[in-house]
């Protein structure tokens, strides 16, 4: 085991445990926690859209419009933009682990970091 052990989201060292818990209690280290966490989060969203465009255009080159969450097909865009603005779809999105619902949080918290 190293002597020192590493703050990851901090990059501080810390020569005890005890000094790393400490550490991690502190309202800095707690702050850019989240904001860390935020960042992941933001990631994953952008992952999710650029994986959404490209199944957009894939849907547009076959002819077919999917929801890749409910997994049904549309003959149009505008049918499955119909689609996403059901109560059905709505709950799936609920339901699902997609991060397009922690979306409007993440710019939330975004806005308020910039004030």
């Amino acid at each position: 085991m190293s002597d020192e052990l590493t703050c990851h989201v901090c990059e501080r060292t810390f020569k005890s445990m005890g000094r790393l818990g400490s550490h991690n209690n502190t309202k800095k280290h707690c702050s850019r926690l989240e904001l860390f966490n935020k960042t992941k989060q933001l990631e994953k969203v952008k992952v999710y859209k650029e994986s959404a465009k490209k199944t957009k255009q894939d849907n547009k080159e076959a002819g077919t419009f999917r929801c890749e969450l409910c997994h049904h097909n549309y003959g149009s865009n505008s049918d499955l933009s119909k689609h996403k603005r059901t109560k059905k779809h709505n709950r799936a999105v609920d339901k699902s682990d997609s991060p397009v619902k922690e979306l409007l949080n993440i710019n939330e918290f975004l806005d308020k970091e910039e004030n």
